[in-house]
């Protein structure tokens, strides 16, 4: 048992093995509890700004999951590949908007499901560089509404 400054470390019989809470010099609480790797485990993080999370680490101590309040309003969980990039997304942004995206190992949007602001769904496949080229929604009345798009942006096909 072990206090340090504003924290409070516990260790296992192995000497490794720990759980820790306390503020770190980021003015960060943090609570973790790790294998005697040391660096993954779990760890609940509160942020000053009042953002809040919890993570948990790879064995390399990478986030890989991670649900998260954030100060802006809105609220996430992502799922992150082995270099700590967000891969997929499930969120409320901070207007409170419903969205899934789908990022490729570049980070670009490849498939995005939300709620639009005037509360029609929206569904988008993106092409490599991010741009949208299908889109399936639905217009004012309820009808459905699918576009495939150009490159350059522009609506190749619309239909009905």
């Amino acid at each position: 048992l072990t206090a340090n400054g504003p924290a409070l470390l516990l260790r296992g019989s192995d000497g490794m093995t720990n759980a820790f809470m306390g503020i770190d010099s980021k003015n960060t609480s943090r609570v973790e509890l790790t294998s005697k790797r040391l660096i993954d485990g779990l760890r609940l993080t509160v942020h000053e700004d009042g953002s809040a999370g919890a993570y948990v680490l790879d064995l390399d101590g990478r986030p890989r999951g991670a649900l998260e309040s954030l100060s802006s309003g809105g609220s996430s969980l992502s799922l992150r590949d082995g270099q700590g990039r967000v891969r997929t997304q499930l969120a409320l942004d901070a207007r409170l908007q419903p969205n899934l995206l789908m990022l490729d190992a570049d980070g670009m949007r490849r498939l995005g499901m939300m709620v639009q602001e005037d509360g029609n769904p929206l569904l988008e496949v993106a092409d490599d560089h991010g741009r949208p080229r299908a889109q399936l929604s639905t217009q004012f009345d309820g009808s459905p509404l699918l576009e495939m798009k150009r490159e350059d942006g522009g609506t190749s096909f619309t239909a009905p």
